[in-house]
């Protein structure tokens, strides 16, 4: 639960104060099983055999959500307009989904100590394998929308949502996401992307995602001016998302979406944003930099890990 404040009482936005209940609900619960695939002792625990790993089991988890989240709708015209985030926008939706884990779990044998006091030892190391979400939901906001009915009419079941990560190696991985529309079976969007990782120090994004006009529709239509809508065309995008941990503490983050129907062979910046972070024990520093094909924005925000998860 969150909330807000909303000054709103005269054009120049001063005067009393709004209090705003944002309400999240969630429940879910899981069911798994586990196959054995082979015994780690089929590997002597000798120091010779240091470094010298197997695969012991696979689990298959399977979790069904449901989940109710409300903001209520509040009239915001005469505040200042900049960025999207400028507008606390109504929210009234109910989802459900069911999401597929599969992780295996694997043994290794290290060595501590030297000379003639090495002592081997197993350790035990995990993987996500695959991560497959489907989920889909009604909007009851959409159900009551009286806006723009001729420019689209209400949809409020949402979109049929696929999501799909397999990562066959440590170092690569797949990623899959698309919308399809729940009344005609069209693809709304679709993302495909390569995750390419080098340990924990370089993490590298990089794919395609197909937008239709209407892809976000819901949240557009819930602005009053239509001049706030901004509709665009289709969308073919080329993203790009690398992270480096610099050290421990600090880390840099480049991620870039290029309109590649716009722009000539290397199309146009779509949305763009740049963050240097200094991580410490209990908060996190993001100095932010972002431009989003039309304006360039600057931001310093702190996360406080685990209080708002």
């Amino acid at each position: 639960m969150a909330m807000y404040m909303d000054n709103s009482a005269s054009p120049r936005q001063t005067g009393e104060s709004r209090t705003m209940i944002d309400m999240d609900i969630q429940g879910y619960t899981e069911a798994s099983r586990i196959w054995q695939l082979g015994d780690e002792s089929s590997i002597p625990l000798k120091p010779e055999n240091a470094g010298k790993k197997m695969w012991t089991a696979v689990r298959h988890e399977i979790q069904p959500r449901i989940r109710y989240s409300r903001t209520p709708h509040v009239d915001q015209e005469k505040n200042p307009f900049y960025l999207m985030e400028d507008r606390i926008l109504p929210r009234d939706e109910l989802t459900y989904s069911i999401t597929n884990i599969v992780t295996r779990k694997g043994s290794i044998v290290s060595v501590t100590g030297e000379g003639d006091k090495q002592e081997a030892r197993r350790s035990t190391f995990y993987q996500d394998l695959l991560r497959w979400r489907i989920e889909s939901g009604y909007d009851f906001e959409e159900a009551r929308r009286d806006r723009y009915r001729d420019e689209y009419g209400r949809r409020p079941f949402m979109d049929i949502v696929s999501d799909f990560e397999i990562y066959p190696w440590p170092w690569l991985g797949y990623h899959d996401k698309t919308y399809f529309s729940a009344y005609d079976g069209q693809v709304t969007r679709h993302d495909h992307d390569i995750n390419l990782r080098y340990k924990d120090k370089i993490s590298w994004y990089t794919g395609m995602s197909f937008r239709d006009k209407y892809y976000d529709y819901r949240k557009k239509f819930q602005y009053e001016n239509w001049n706030n809508v901004q509709l665009t065309s289709d969308l073919r995008l080329i993203h790009n998302d690398l992270t480096i941990n610099l050290t421990p503490e600090w880390s840099i983050r480049f991620d870039d979406y290029r309109n590649m129907r716009q722009g000539g062979t290397f199309g146009k910046t779509y949305d763009q944003s740049i963050d240097i972070a200094y991580s410490a024990q209990c908060y996190r520093i993001i100095g932010r930099y972002n431009y989003d094909g039309y304006d360039k924005s600057y931001s310093i925000m702190v996360e406080l890990p685990g209080i708002f998860d």
